[in-house]
């Protein structure tokens, strides 16, 4: 979808798909235009559910981002034997060429996704938990995303009244600006910025 200035999603607008090696399913919450005609998308933002042990999809040219956002976390064993532990609330960086097989800890998870083109973008990845305030600036030619976990979160952007984000809402940004966030008691929310390579 093309993302103008601000635009403010819902559960509604979001869109399940089953996972690339279709051993799961995924909730696509936005992506980037293409750069290139072999491109789905520049990035990718979106839910998965994961219920089983299992690899990850390959994606060749993309770096990943993701975060566990529901159960207890699982353990990422890479092709070569090493395993990163992926605990819930703590974000974690690796390459979507990688072989990757993950093994839950304790049931079902769910995480968060950020996938960029590597030639294109790179991607940061945080979560807040709590009373929290929060200011972040927003580059030309890049991309915002705060979506909201838990609880109430209130986004002032400095040229609107002030908007409430409650759970699974998202507002994106794609334009230079400056974005406030003030978290309540019980809120949780992630931010993503997806930046140009060289900017």
């Amino acid at each position: 979808m093309h993302i103008n200035f601000r635009q403010r999603l819902s559960a509604a607008d979001h869109k399940i798909m089953p996972w690339k090696n279709g051993a799961g399913r995924t909730t696509e919450i936005a992506v980037g235009d293409p750069k290139t005609a072999s491109q789905e998308w520049s990035w990718r933002v979106s839910i998965a559910d994961v219920d089983k042990d299992g690899p990850f999809s390959i994606f060749p040219g993309i770096d990943r981002s993701i975060v566990v956002i529901e159960g207890s976390g699982m353990d990422l064993q890479f092709d070569e034997g090493r395993i990163v532990p992926l605990e819930p609330n703590h974000p974690l960086d690796f390459d979507g060429e990688a072989p990757v097989y993950g093994i839950l800890k304790d049931g079902p998870i769910q995480d968060f996704n950020v996938m960029v083109s590597r030639k294109h973008f790179q991607a940061r990845l945080d979560v807040y938990l709590g009373q929290n305030e929060i200011t972040k600036t927003n580059t030309a030619g890049s991309f915002l995303l705060i979506h909201a976990l838990s609880g109430t979160c209130i986004i002032s952007d400095k040229t609107d009244t002030n908007e409430i984000l409650v759970a699974d809402e998202t507002l994106i940004y794609d334009v230079q600006c400056v974005v406030g966030l003030l978290m309540g008691n019980d809120a949780r929310a992630i931010i993503a910025s997806i930046v140009p390579i060289g900017s």
